[in-house]
């Protein structure tokens, strides 16, 4: 679950940051997310 938590809090950082990207890393992270399933 600790690497979960990184990377849910990476993403907040990314969406404040730059929220263009938005869906594509959306979609990027449902890709990763499938591939781990």
């Amino acid at each position: 679950m600790k690497d979960r938590k990184i990377t849910v809090n990476w993403l907040f950082l990314i969406i404040r940051t730059c929220p263009k990207t938005l869906k594509n890393l959306h979609d990027s992270y449902l890709e990763i997310f499938n591939k781990t399933q």
